[in-house]
């Protein structure tokens, strides 16, 4: 099972994290001349607020990233949840 689909409610703190990864999104898009969702869908996102992936393990984990999308931008996203919180994170 692969947890609440994108209608799930988001409390505050993923909301607001949702907000990040769609301005980094966005930002990613922007600069590939490509639509939004060519880069994660939103349902993928909530996903991610929902997983709060720490590693690539987790982030591989997330409904929408497979190793391709993971390198190429897994890891900016991952770094909005590894900033979120450094007091307890192992690079």
């Amino acid at each position: 099972k692969k947890g609440p689909a994108a209608g799930a409610e988001l409390g505050e703190a993923e909301e607001s994290m949702f907000e990040r990864l769609r301005t980094l999104r966005m930002e990613i898009a922007r600069a590939e001349k490509v639509p939004p969702y060519i880069v994660f869908s939103d349902k993928t996102l909530v996903h991610m607020c929902i997983v709060k992936p720490r590693t690539k393990e987790e982030m591989l984990g997330v409904s929408g990233v497979g190793e391709f999308k993971y390198e190429k931008y897994g890891k900016r996203f991952l770094e909005c949840f590894l900033g979120q919180d450094n007091r307890n994170v192992t690079v």
